[in-house]
Parts: C-alpha cells; structure tokens; sequence
C-alpha cells in the first residue's frame, strides 16, 4: 500500500502545475477508509485525484483557429488510462472488516468416489 507521500509523487506526475495544497486536497478526497484486522487504513488513490484534475474544465486546453480546432490533451484516452490504474490499484487493497465479516464459511472439502460400488 502507499502512503500520503508516494500519492503525491504519483499525482505530481500527471498534474506537475497544481500547487502542493490542491494535490493535498485532491489526494485526500480521493483517499478511502477501510478498517483492515481492526486498524483504520487510509487508502490513496492519485489516479483517480489525476483523472479530476485533468477532466477538470479549466484543465482542458483547447483552441480554435478558423475551421482547426486543437486539444492539448486527449481526454478520453487519459481519462481510460487513469480509470484503469485506479482499478488496478484498487483491486489490491484489502477487503474491509465489515466487508469480511459478511462472507460466509465455505465448506471446501472435497468427496471423491470411485466408479465401482
């Protein structure tokens, strides 16, 4: 898991003009709280604070010249790319103690038979 710090490195990264208090909120409101074996773990996900910066309106540059039109970015493909890195990130955190409290024992005992009587 990462901390605070390496959550900044990672959204400095994709957003290096936002100021170190926008990516401290940024990074914080993206942040989820699970509770893990009975500790509260902060869980830091700098995709998805990247994707909401990047996807902001005043991030977007675009420009018209006549009939051309340019975007500095491509949102759909970062926005794709960053939506995947949050889901592959996300995919590895543990499950929250409210989340594994709720499954129920599996019997994963095996009974093997035979073919005669």
């Amino acid at each position: 898991m990462m901390d605070r710090a390496q959550a900044l490195d990672i959204l400095a990264e994709y957003a290096p003009a936002l100021l170190l208090d926008g990516a401290g909120l940024l990074i914080d409101r993206h942040a989820t709280l699970r509770v893990v074996g009975g500790v509260a773990l902060t869980l830091y996900d700098p995709y998805a604070a990247a994707l909401a910066y990047l996807m902001h309106p005043n991030t977007v540059k675009q420009r018209s010249e006549g009939g051309v039109s340019e975007t500095y970015i491509d949102p759909v493909q970062v926005a794709e790319y960053l939506r995947q890195m949050s889901a592959q990130l996300q995919a590895n955190w543990p499950l929250d103690d409210a989340v594994t409290a709720q499954q129920p024992n599996l019997d994963l005992t095996l009974d093997i038979r035979g073919w005669g009587a």
